[in-house]
């Protein structure tokens, strides 16, 4: 079977040849991007830098070699869609080690907080990577008064 017609069996509860393999294909299947670099140094595979999608939870897209090595069945679109390298610059993860971010990722650091701020297009607050935390806690909820409009809670700025 090929990964789209084992995807669809199984969806259709019929049996597939094996069970469908994901890693990363929504955010919840995904690989923390310190994680997925350390599987890569433990494989030995070298390649191109780690290019990080989730910022807030710090997930990984994964590469065409680690899909094709454990026959990954399902894929994020996203990933196939934003190959081009001017999308990306260089970036530190909160253990030392190297990856790719998106250009407009531009988190800002309070020496008085020890901690990084993210801040969305209107410059509201909207995640925190305090010193030691491995990825940024969400700092504005835009539903926290039950309406679906914009100007929720958030926290102070960074």
């Amino acid at each position: 079977m090929t990964s789209g017609e084992r995807v669809y069996s199984t969806i259709k509860h019929h049996t597939p040849d094996r069970v469908p393999i994901d890693l990363g294909a929504m955010r919840s299947t995904g690989i923390m991007a310190i994680a997925y670099n350390r599987l890569k140094d433990r494989l030995g595979l070298g390649g191109p830098a780690t290019r990080m999608y989730d910022l807030v939870q710090q997930l990984a897209y994964p590469d065409s070699e680690i899909l094709d090595r454990f026959q990954i069945d399902a894929v994020d679109l996203g990933n196939l869609l934003s190959q081009d390298a001017s999308l990306w610059k260089d970036w530190r993860l909160p253990d030392g080690s190297g990856c790719k971010v998106p250009q407009w990722f531009n988190p800002s650091y309070n020496k008085e907080k020890k901690r990084l701020g993210l801040l969305d297009s209107d410059g509201d607050l909207i995640g925190v990577m305090p010193d030691g935390c491995l990825h940024f806690e969400q700092s504005c909820y835009p539903l926290a008064d039950g309406n679906i409009s914009p100007g929720g809670e958030c926290v102070e700025g960074p």
